[in-house]
């Protein structure tokens, strides 16, 4: 059978029904608050890089130093720690903590100079601060790096201050063009 206590402890997390034969209790009649809906991807800032190119950085890294090469060991390393480093900087734009995003934008483009997404969030953090000019010149900086998330920035409300601007489609033209064909 169930016991008492068992039962008064799931009536407290989550309120069963009550038996026919009894009146219903006040309280299971007003409906548990339902949690707020998850946002949307777009709602976060930026554009963090995929989960399976850090993983695959980090055992890149393993291998070469088991291998001892510890040169290319180092270089994996510092590419998969660029990586994290750019999604914290996302969640400190998501939070309102520009600074801080951008200290640690600039963290990660000392660990990895050509990792394009650290020039795109650094745009989207140009944009958040109101320096447009700033913000297209690192736009370019990450397609002339490589940028192929074309389809996210598509998608990307943090650029709607921009989609305008007549600079930012030519270089989304441009680019977009030319990034197919690598």
């Amino acid at each position: 059978g169930v016991s008492t206590t068992s039962a008064s402890a799931e009536i407290v997390l989550a309120p069963a029904p009550a038996p026919a034969s009894a009146p219903a209790p006040a309280s299971v009649e007003v409906p548990a608050p339902t949690p707020a809906p998850e946002l949307p991807q777009a709602a976060q800032p930026g554009i963090a890089p995929p989960e399976v190119e850090t993983k695959a950085l980090r055992q890149e890294s393993e291998k070469n130093l088991t291998t001892g090469d510890v040169a290319s060991a180092e270089q994996a390393s510092n590419k998969a720690a660029a990586n994290e480093i750019i999604k914290l900087a996302i969640a400190k734009m998501a939070q309102g903590k520009l600074a801080e995003a951008e200290s640690e934008l600039m963290a990660a483009r000392e660990r990895d100079p050509k990792q394009s997404l650290v020039s795109y969030n650094m745009a989207v953090l140009r944009l958040k601060q109101g320096r447009k000019d700033e913000a297209l010149q690192e736009l370019e900086v990450s397609f002339r790096g490589g940028f192929s998330y074309f389809d996210q920035m598509d998608k990307d409300t943090d650029l709607d201050g921009i989609r305008e601007d007549t600079r930012f489609n030519e270089l989304v033209a441009l680019y977009r063009n030319t990034s197919s064909i690598k």
